[in-house]
């Protein structure tokens, strides 16, 4: 279990695990980090800084605008772009994303 320390709004700070992270999005300038429970934190940083923050065979950057928990993905739905989490709900993801998670996956030993 990762613990890391997540800058937030307004120079606040919290501590989190990274199973307690279900995926990290940005709307405009602001991101928003969803925890287990569906609350969302709003960050004070750029999505950027969390994909380098967070460790990278955890956190995967699907889209322009998402980062997911690769130990909350339940279902990879390679016809329509989207990533089911293990609580049902489903993420777009970019058609690079999807190549880029589809190599990762192969990385691993596993098939595709």
């Amino acid at each position: 279990m990762t613990t890391y320390f997540l800058p937030l709004l307004k120079g606040n700070i919290i501590s989190m695990a990274s199973e307690d992270i279900k995926y990290i999005r940005s709307d405009g300038p602001i991101v928003y980090i969803i925890d287990i429970c569906d609350q969302q934190l709003a960050g004070g940083q750029s999505l950027k800084f969390y994909k380098d923050v967070l460790e990278e065979n955890t956190f995967f950057q699907i889209s322009q605008s998402t980062i997911v928990n690769l130990a909350k993905v339940r279902y990879i739905d390679a016809v329509s772009n989207e990533v089911e989490l293990t609580c049902g709900k489903r993420i777009a993801m970019s058609r690079n994303g999807l190549k880029s998670l589809k190599e990762f996956i192969k990385s691993k030993g596993y098939k595709w």
